[in-house]
């Protein structure tokens, strides 16, 4: 995990207010998290989004991070947090649910059978290991880090794990690994859904598979009817680069969880809290305001920034007033919310809940 910028100088910039430097945090250890939260869920799309949920975690709390220089255990602490915290939610969602499923290629009942027989034997595979080892198997037959950074990132000896990478061999066999490596590191595409279910419920959704026909098939076995179907066009590059951006999702939860709670208005501000500034968000539900939100006061230039991107206004003069229109699209239909951005705060009206 080394690279030309210690763990330390990235934390500092990011505090510092660097979108960048958080990046660089984000594209060093993505594949890490991402291990771990597998491991948790196995499951790729519930993996992914709390590889993205652990990042966003990671970026509000930089400033408890009392050494810098041992961010990576840090975040390792907080994506299996976070991993087990999504196992323990609440039941009863779509769920796309084994690797093995999600990525059969072909719909033919042959092809069906022997993935579906190939993730049975790996799943089976991975339980025989302990919690331990099943990880230093995935971040390291997987992800490809070496003994030494699995050590760093897990807090264990390189010795330990190599010890534990040994005893997986021998338990698994050499070809069965070999199976494991090739199924998790199968190609794949990410596809955003919509779809409803007799009663008219819509879900959405976004997943990695191999193909639509694989999501169209397994949603269909559950009882939905698809009604759109979109791949995601971006590069691996253009996709690193914005999911990797913190304040992005910072947005995108902010703007999902007010649409989810039928506010009208949501309102960012500084606070002159102690030892040092934070801001809140709050929300207007029903005619009452409710403080649901408290992040670092370095989070609120980025957050200034982004929302005046997205709604397409200059914010030259730092303290000049601004007002626009963000389009969000929110399950499956596109919202226009108008944004008021000041210096210090800003305003988004949402449309009345219907």
């Amino acid at each position: 995990m080394a690279d030309r910028r210690s763990d330390s100088d990235l934390v500092a910039a990011t505090i510092a207010g660097s979108q960048q430097a958080f990046g660089e945090l984000v594209a060093r250890y993505k594949d890490a998290v991402f291990g771990v939260a597998f491991h948790r869920l196995g499951d790729f799309e519930k993996a992914r989004d709390a590889a993205q949920d652990a990042f966003l975690n990671a970026y509000l709390n930089l400033g408890k991070l009392r050494k810098p220089a041992s961010f990576g255990n840090w975040l390792y602490r907080i994506a299996d947090g976070t991993a087990l915290d999504a196992a323990r939610r609440k039941r009863g969602e779509v769920s796309l649910e084994t690797a093995g499923d999600l990525r059969d290629a072909t719909p033919t009942a042959q092809d069906q059978a022997e993935q579906t027989d190939l993730a049975r034997q790996i799943s089976e595979a991975l339980a025989t290991l302990s919690e331990a080892t099943r990880l230093a198997v995935i971040l390291h037959y997987v992800n490809g880090y070496s003994h030494a950074e699995v050590a760093s990132f897990i807090g264990a000896s390189p010795g330990a794990v190599k010890t534990r990478l040994s005893r997986a061999r021998s338990r698994l066999r050499g070809e069965l690994v070999e199976m494991v490596e090739e199924k998790l590191k199968e190609a794949s595409a990410i596809f955003t859904y919509e779809a409803t279910d007799d009663s008219g419920r819509v879900i959405t959704g976004t997943t990695e598979a191999k193909s639509a026909s694989a999501i169209r098939r397994r949603l269909t076995e559950k009882g939905y009817r698809v009604v759109r179907m979109e791949r995601d066009r971006r590069t691996p590059e253009e996709r690193e680069a914005e999911d990797g951006e913190p304040i992005t999702r910072v947005v995108r939860v902010m703007l999902e969880h007010a649409l989810k709670d039928r506010a009208t208005e949501i309102r960012i501000a500084v606070r002159p809290s102690k030892p040092e500034p934070t801001v809140g968000v709050r929300y207007l539900v029903a005619g009452r305001w409710h403080l649901v939100m408290v992040v670092p006061y370095y989070v609120w230039q980025p957050l200034r920034a982004k929302l005046a991107e997205m709604a397409a206004v200059q914010l030259e003069d730092a303290s000049m007033r601004q007002s626009g229109t963000i389009r969000f699209s929110f399950e499956g239909r596109d919202r226009d919310l108008k944004v008021t951005i000041n210096p210090k705060s800003a305003r988004i009206e949402l449309p009345a809940p219907e």
